[in-house]
């Protein structure tokens, strides 16, 4: 289980290779393995974005302000980073252990 209560840790937890569940509410909340390509460190880089077509191409994102950021914590799993994107929409992105899914 990986805890992350701020924006520095969400951003060392990062890294090149790092694999999280993706969830937004524009694909119904069904979860997404996607995996860190790129790791900077004012943005990110994750694979398998569900809306692209080509999925050996990486979907970037900025890091956001940390008070747009919302950590979500709920027993016996890994934190939830919940973004406010806009007119409703949001992204959410949990981290996965080795050996997790």
């Amino acid at each position: 289980m990986i805890i992350i209560k701020n924006l520095a840790q969400f951003k060392r937890a990062m890294t090149l290779g790092s694999q999280w569940k993706f969830y937004s509410n524009n694909n119904d909340n069904e979860a997404i393995i996607r995996t860190c390509v790129v790791s900077q460190s004012n943005s990110f880089a994750l694979d398998n974005h569900p809306n692209c077509k080509d999925k050996t191409e990486a979907s970037w994102l900025d890091y956001p302000k940390a008070d747009a950021l919302l950590f979500i914590q709920e027993d016996g799993e890994s934190t939830k980073i919940r973004l406010d994107v806009c007119n409703g929409l949001y992204l959410i992105y949990q981290p996965i252990e080795n050996g997790e899914v």
